[in-house]
């Protein structure tokens, strides 16, 4: 990952800018100054434990706990919290778009410059923090684009969570796939269809139980977690059908199936023929509509 960047981020049209300069991981000192900040400020506690102390007050925070701060609230981690590892991070906030307003939805629960608000320890916090962790220090092209996935991740998390009761109530706005929920909900699918998808790890990341995840998804998409998953693999697997010159084997790979036979059956018995007659006529259409060009 590339340091001096800028990452943007977009949840619904809830804008982020993070700077990767900020997104470091440090073992805090004694001689931790007071400081303030003109953007939100994200600590995570990968090990150890420290005291923050800020304006009015401090808290204690332990391994794998987070911590939001609003802008310019002057703050310091103090002297008993050496060698604690803390992953910080810093964001700028703004609308943007003209797409479902979770922007007014979170705001009334951001942080003031009073108090942060803490995270508890989550699978759901920890898996994205390890993701942003590893493509920071990762030299792969695709370390920007991975870190970025984590982040998004990340704050569509916290955001659920801040939003709490609020993120609910989008019913009564047009439905559960518009709010906050609904976006952790298809960016999970979307970076998990393929491989490692599970009702149980999705019901974590949305601080929900299995029944009420399955409702949720149903909201969003009409139908469930297994049914919605289905769709997105076929889905999948007929553009690279008509897209691609891959082998079917590997594209049954490529959607989530390590069997050919199961890949097939699931196939024909959805779409109504077999994989590679998919191919032969959507080949037929792409040429017949090149010749009438």
């Amino acid at each position: 990952m590339i340091n001096g960047e800028t990452l943007e981020i977009e949840i619904g049209n809830i804008g982020l800018r993070i700077v990767t300069d900020s997104i470091r991981a440090s073992r805090n000192k004694t001689d931790s100054v007071t400081h303030s900040h003109t953007s939100y400020e994200l600590h995570h506690l990968l090990s150890g434990s420290a005291t923050l102390e800020y304006e009015g007050g401090g808290t204690e925070i332990s391994e794998g706990e987070t911590l939001l701060l609003a802008p310019e609230l002057f703050h310091r981690f103090a002297a008993g919290s050496e060698g604690a590892l803390i992953l910080s991070l810093s964001f700028y906030l703004e609308r943007r778009g003209s797409g479902e307003d979770l922007y007014s939805l979170l705001t009334p629960a951001l942080p003031e410059k009073s108090s942060p608000i803490r995270f508890e320890r989550s699978d759901a916090i920890d898996g994205c923090i390890k993701g942003i962790t590893a493509g920071a220090h990762s030299a792969s092209p695709f370390a920007t684009e991975a870190v970025k996935a984590s982040l998004a991740l990340l704050f569509t998390e916290l955001f659920s969570r801040l939003a709490g009761d609020g993120a609910k109530s989008d019913k009564r706005r047009g439905g559960e796939k518009y709010g906050i929920r609904g976006f952790v909900i298809e960016e999970y699918f979307n970076r998990y269809y393929v491989d490692g998808a599970s009702l149980s790890e999705l019901s974590e990341l949305l601080s929900l139980s299995k029944k009420q995840t399955e409702r949720a998804i149903k909201a969003a998409f009409g139908v469930g977690f297994r049914e919605h998953l289905l769709r997105l693999r076929i889905k999948s697997a007929e553009e690279l059908l008509s897209g691609s010159d891959r082998e079917i084997r590997e594209i049954a790979e490529a959607v989530g199936y390590s069997s050919y036979n199961g890949f097939y059956e699931i196939f024909k018995a959805r779409v109504g023929i077999s994989p590679e007659e998919y191919r032969r006529a959507h080949r037929k259409q792409d040429l017949s509509i090149s010749r009438g060009k």
